[in-house]
């Protein structure tokens, strides 16, 4: 083959195929200069930001990233099946308000419940059963009660003074004061 024509032929150049230059096998770098060459695709930017976004959920507890991590998971599967940027922002979109406005009620309901009303420290000390232990004098002056373990400032909630010894409940508290009275028993 005359070498003039071998270089107006460049038909080679257009394969695939390796070319062997100076005795060693190389690949058709034409070839590869020509590929269209990314290094992320948009459907890695689209599951990474849905990664960060879980992550990031881990620090906040209010089921909002969650909620746009799974969109951005899912705009990543549409774009991994080539749709268009406005399909994306779409199910993105879609997604976000789905679960943000249906999934993150019931689950912050489910998680977060606070229906248990269930009384402790003072506020659980009306109702309870104790014993004088310095008389109450009537007219609203202090006492002393014994409720439980615990030892406290009383005052008698009629007025009635109450000796030593005798069983209370305890009506009502008022910062570190009890309001008692006489069992309705006895």
């Amino acid at each position: 083959m005359p070498r003039a024509q071998g270089v107006r032929n460049r038909s080679w150049l257009q394969t695939n195929s390796p070319i062997v230059i100076g005795g060693r096998l190389s690949l058709n770098k034409v070839w590869l200069a020509k590929k269209p060459y990314r290094t992320m695709e948009p459907w890695h930017y689209w599951i990474i930001a849905g990664c960060v976004l879980c992550i990031l959920e881990i620090f906040t507890g209010d089921f909002l990233l969650l909620g746009l991590g799974i969109a951005a998971v899912g705009s990543g599967v549409a774009a991994f099946y080539d749709a268009s940027l406005i399909w994306q922002v779409g199910v993105f979109a879609i997604i976000s308000v789905i679960f943000v406005f249906g999934i993150r009620p019931v689950a912050k309901r489910h998680f977060y419940y606070t229906s248990d009303r269930r009384v402790s420290n003072v506020d659980a000390m009306s109702g309870k059963r104790g014993v004088i232990v310095a008389s109450v004098p009537e007219g609203g002056q202090a006492g002393r009660v014994r409720v439980g373990a615990e030892e406290w400032r009383a005052v008698s909630e009629d007025g009635l003074s109450l000796r030593e010894g005798e069983e209370i409940v305890v009506d009502a508290v008022e910062g570190a004061t009890l309001h008692v009275r006489k069992p309705r028993n006895s």
